[in-house]
């Protein structure tokens, strides 16, 4: 099937909530004949005109109400609020399907402690080839030599989830935000949840050569519709993806959904969801779905996780219990759930199908069936945990005797009599991410940072809210005291914000940074006048923007949350820079500035930005947790943990950084030599 064109008609108020974890279905009452709910409508074929249907059976007219549209020549799928007397109407018509948009809630499996391996002015040990993972190790993914991992055809994986960070190790090679409220976070940095982040931090370290893609749909309660989730399917099947991750669930089968799905494994597309996490409830939808592989989860003693759902249609395991993870900021966490299994088995397929992009999804989906380590009873396991050097090594044989209808029992010899040995997982301290403080872990021997939730909850939130429209700052023509714009010091004006962090927003007698304008200063000690941000209280923001009650704290705590929050917002400054005063050199020597319309809100466009962004981020976390202001040298980071600051330039970060340096901090001669290779007067 090529790529097709299609229409999403979303009329009403579009109720079936997703989530990334695990969801309650909530009963449903007997509905009054007059009571108006919403529903969802779709052909069983294609080339239907669905509204128009709808408008004869109920004499509504669907336009009126209409809220979303995706342009489609032979598809309609609406969604519009009817009365019970409308719903059986249209159920009586043999050519149209209707269902419900019933909601559910999410139900949060435990995450684990946020940690990191990067100190200021330390080296930070590069993970991406770290072989000590138990997770890894226990899937066999852990030292796989680049003979059998191979990668002569990269392979587009699409994690539909709640966003991808940037300012981690994961590459993102494309994105999209289908979150219609949620368009203002920055682009570098939209996971307000963490978890798309962690899928995709285990896909990378699995597969470093995939083209992760993130598609979000999970807005920042880790909810989506369903009409979001169709279209996410679809979206993937036009941008010719090979493998979609769905680590979210629903226990109400909905034929909309199932649709999409049929038409995405038509396309050639593997689809691999997480079973869920309800036990004996069963598995979930998408999971349970044929075309879909259901991923259930074992701890690191290889045991089946008590959460992990049951049944038939689970068809493979992977860890799921206490799995090391990346986060916010590219901070070391675990976390627990099928949802962390799902990406194992995604990121395993991938290193299979890069050896021969002309093998089908259905030859990958059998050799990751054929190839795994029996575990016992199918309906908990599957085929078994998975294994993912025993598939390559018996990929040339597999190859050979393949066909669509083969079974395990038709290869001889085939069966891995491997048994699933116990990894340490004590690295990880135990903790639950949104359920009160986490413990402290060292996790290298450079340093750690403890955070508790509502830490991290506050420096994210900080972090993104310079580009809401509530705090009013967002353009950065207009406002590029909060957006690292090259026009005004943006050294400088980082360097206030971190004083007005420290303080914890009075800024009652704060002096100017060094080297900062007077309208700078002006404009950002006006945004924290009597103590508020922006004319708003911090009840208010705090409330609105992470849910937390500052209101009934007492002072410390109340001081802590601002100033987590304030340092966020100095650090969104910090990374910002990194895309509004960016410039590139041509191969004919000429430069250019990197504007939204070039790239600058490009994952694709000089990868170091974001790696020294990222290590930017990460001397900023240092500052909160310090109570310390900024220095010049935060922009040198990826100078000081890595060596990415090159292939990209920054417009004035000399200058800027040795006309705002302390008297205290580091020679203006280290600064000169830092920027020396991005530096662009």
């Amino acid at each position: 099937m090529g790529k097709k064109e299609r229409i999403l008609l979303i009329a009403g108020l579009t109720g079936l909530v997703l989530s990334s974890f695990v969801l309650d279905c909530t009963a449903t009452e007997v509905m009054d004949e007059k009571e108006e709910r919403c529903y969802v409508v779709m052909a069983k074929e294609d080339g239907i005109d669905v509204i128009s249907e709808i408008e004869d059976l109920t004499m509504q007219n669907c336009g009126s109400i209409m809220l979303n549209t995706v342009e489609d020549d032979d598809k309609q799928i609406v969604a519009v609020t009817l009365q019970q007397d409308d719903v059986e109407e249209i159920s009586e018509n043999p050519a149209l399907i209707v269902e419900e948009n019933i909601e559910f809630n999410a139900s949060k499996k435990k995450m684990k402690k946020h940690s990191d391996s990067s100190k200021k002015k330390k080296k930070k040990a590069e993970h991406a080839a770290d072989s000590s993972y138990w997770n890894l190790q226990m899937i066999e993914a852990d030292e796989l030599s680049s003979e059998k991992a191979e990668c002569n055809d990269r392979i587009k994986v699409a994690v539909i989830d709640s966003g991808i960070d940037m300012l981690t190790d994961v590459i993102v090679t494309d994105q999209i935000n289908l979150v219609e409220d949620e368009q203002e976070l920055p682009y570098y940095m939209n996971d307000m949840t963490g978890h798309g982040t962690a899928v995709a931090s285990i896909i990378s370290r699995i597969n470093p050569s995939a083209d992760i893609i993130s598609v979000r749909v999970l807005d920042s309660q880790n909810r989506a519709t369903l009409d979001r989730i169709v279209k996410a399917i679809y979206w993937c099947i036009d941008n010719d993806v090979d493998i979609i991750n769905m680590s979210f669930g629903t226990r109400s089968k909905s034929r909309i959904l199932e649709k999409a799905i049929e038409d995405a494994k038509e396309d050639g597309i593997l689809l691999i969801a997480a079973a869920g996490n309800g036990g004996e409830n069963g598995v979930e939808y998408p999971a349970a779905f044929d075309s879909v592989i259901a991923v259930g989860s074992v701890d690191s003693d290889a045991l089946v996780t008590d959460e992990s759902a049951i049944g038939d249609e689970v068809e493979i395991v992977a860890p799921g219990e206490n799995v090391p993870v990346e986060s916010f900021f590219g901070l070391e966490t675990a976390v627990s759930g099928t949802s962390m299994a799902a990406p194992h088995i995604t990121g395993a397929a991938s290193v299979i199908w890069q050896k021969d992009k002309e093998k089908s999804s259905d030859f990958v989906r059998k050799l990751l069936d054929f190839s795994a380590k029996d575990m016992g009873d199918h309906s908990e396991c599957g085929n078994g945990l998975i294994d993912l050097e025993y598939a390559l090594l018996k990929y040339s044989e597999f190859s050979d005797e393949y066909q669509p209808s083969i079974y395990k029992e038709d290869i001889s010899g085939f069966e891995n009599m491997k048994t699933a040995g116990e990894f340490d997982d004590s690295a990880y301290a135990e903790g639950r991410w949104g359920e009160g403080p986490h413990l402290r872990a060292v996790t290298s021997n450079f340093g750690y940072f403890s955070f508790d939730a509502n830490e991290i909850k506050l420096l994210k939130a900080g972090a993104v809210y310079p580009d809401d429209k509530d705090f009013g700052m967002q353009y950065m023509e207009y406002h590029p005291e909060w957006h690292g714009y090259y026009i005004k010091n943006y050294v400088a004006n980082y360097i206030f914000a971190t004083k007005i962090a420290k303080k914890a927003g009075n800024v009652t007698e704060l002096s100017k940074a060094k080297g900062q304008s007077n309208d700078c200063y002006e404009s950002m000690k006006k945004q924290f006048k009597d103590m508020k941000i922006n004319g708003k209280s911090w009840t208010t923001v705090i409330k609105n923007k992470t849910g937390l009650d500052y209101k009934n704290q007492d002072a410390p705590t109340k001081e802590k949350w601002r100033k987590a929050f304030l340092y966020g917002m100095s650090i969104h400054i910090l990374t910002d820079t990194f895309a509004h005063s960016c410039f590139t050199r041509e191969t004919d020597g000429s430069i250019l500035e990197l504007t939204h319309r070039r790239g600058a809100d490009s994952v694709d466009c000089y990868v170091n930005r974001y790696k020294s962004a990222k290590e930017a981020a990460l001397f900023g976390l240092t500052n909160y947790e310090d109570n310390c202001k900024g220095d010049p040298v935060d922009f040198a980071a990826a100078a000081i943990n890595g060596n990415y600051l090159h292939g990209f330039l920054l417009k004035g970060i000399t200058n800027y950084a040795i006309a705002s340096n302390p008297s205290n901090s580091v020679s203006n001669a280290d600064l000169r030599s830092f920027f020396a290779k991005i530096n662009y007067d």
